[in-house]
């Protein structure tokens, strides 16, 4: 369900726990294990998170896209001798994204919650292994999808828990949480909240107070709660919406790299 003009759809998809099957469903792809050790294949097996799924990836692409796994890959390296690299801690759905993107360079459309979450997870993936290209276009598609959907509230959680203080990731997620809170905020608030007391006929949107919960488990963190109350309380309604934004203001700019940020709600 997707929004009219000035009001966002809620979605009813709500974040879980990926978990990958013990088998292979396609997101890794199956070689014969006959080319693993050889050097000169043109692929490399990287092997991820905690149930050790196995992806399949150029590696060319991945060491060009990557200082990280061109360091990996150098020669005398160990992994450069097994042509194996193991990622115990990353995870599995974000990283297929990234295997993607190396073999693409696209990102595909973000269709719900959890999709969603994997592409918060992979922007992460991106910075840990110095990949800027790969953040921006997945901060694009983010933007996307939050054109139409409002922000879950773990979302903030997750980026305060995992990535650097002001990262463009922390800046886009908590600007688009705020703007929702204020713009849109059927879904963050109970039906007996504030106007919807003084009128007992008063028709209550699909899906509303379906991120309460999350939302104060969010507030519960002090810094995080000060800064929401204080950013909401000075934002006026009917601001620009951050996922509309034109031109590249929640990019990563490589060192040296020149970009001439717009402000959200410039074209």
């Amino acid at each position: 369900m997707y929004r009219s003009k000035g009001q966002k759809s809620l979605t009813p998809y709500f974040i879980e726990e990926v978990k990958m099957p013990d088998n292979d469903n396609g997101e890794g792809n199956n070689l014969e294990e006959d080319f693993e050790g050889d050097s000169t294949f043109p692929f490399i097996k990287v092997v991820v998170g905690s149930k050790a799924q196995a992806f399949y990836i150029l590696k060319t692409p991945l060491m060009e896209a990557s200082p990280f796994f061109k360091a990996c890959l150098s020669a005398g390296m160990i992994e450069q001798q097994k042509q194996e690299v193991i990622l115990p801690e990353d995870p599995c759905r974000a990283f297929n994204l990234l295997k993607v993107w190396v073999h693409t360079h696209e990102v595909k459309n973000i269709g719900n919650n959890k999709q969603a979450m994997s592409a918060i997870q992979a922007w992460a993936l991106g910075d840990k292994y110095c990949i800027p290209k790969f953040q921006n276009a997945l901060i694009d598609e983010l933007k996307e999808y939050w054109t139409q959907w409002h922000v879950h509230p773990q979302f903030l959680s997750w980026v305060v828990k995992h990535t650097k203080k002001e990262t463009p990731l922390h800046q886009l997620v908590c600007d688009q949480l705020i703007h929702d809170l204020v713009n849109c905020p059927y879904p963050y608030r109970c039906k007996d909240d504030e106007d919807w007391v003084d009128s007992a006929d008063k028709v209550v949107p699909a899906g509303e107070g379906i991120y309460v919960k999350p939302l104060k488990d969010l507030l519960a963190h002090p810094e995080i709660g000060s800064k929401l109350f204080w950013a909401t309380h000075n934002l006026e309604r009917g601001g620009a919406d951050p996922a509309s934004s034109g031109g590249c203001y929640y990019h990563v700019h490589e060192q040296g790299e020149t970009c001439s940020k717009e402000k959200p709600g410039k074209k």
